[in-house]
């Protein structure tokens, strides 16, 4: 699987991502559990807002500009889904995953938490991706 593919399996897995910042997140998580053969490729570092990826980023900017990946903001949150040809794609690469079930409900619990609660979890089990956190401080305050 390629970086591409990842992502269009992740959005497909709940329809959307509800925030920009969330999309590298989930797929750092992804990465990390069910696709370690990643791991050298997308090369995650800590960053301002915990695990970054230079390459996953290229790949996100590529998909926007060819209109896979399309970000609409909603108020002040931005909202990202697949084009429907690529939602499609997404949904058959979900379908031949060994874990499946366990992605889907990755990506949706994700989804739905608060990034400040899902940057606690990550840094809680991912100390490392807190080094060169902005927001530190105010994740494990709550």
């Amino acid at each position: 699987m390629n970086i591409a593919d990842l992502v269009k399996v992740m959005v497909a897995a709940d329809g959307k991502i509800i925030g920009k910042t969330k999309i590298m997140k989930i797929l750092f998580l992804l990465v990390d559990r069910y696709f370690p053969e990643l791991k050298e490729r997308v090369d995650f570092f800590p960053y301002q807002f915990g695990p970054y990826s230079t390459e996953i980023a290229k790949t996100i900017n590529a998909m926007i500009k060819n209109g896979v990946l399309i970000p609409e903001k909603k108020g002040n949150i931005w909202e990202i889904r697949l084009s429907d040809q690529a939602l499609e794609e997404g949904k058959k690469l979900l379908d031949q995953l060994e874990f499946k079930e366990d992605i889907v409900n990755l990506v949706k619990e994700s989804n739905n938490e608060s990034l400040r609660t899902l940057l606690a979890k990550i840094y809680t089990y991912y100390p490392e991706y807190a080094y060169n956190s902005r927001i530190l401080a105010h994740v494990v305050e709550e």
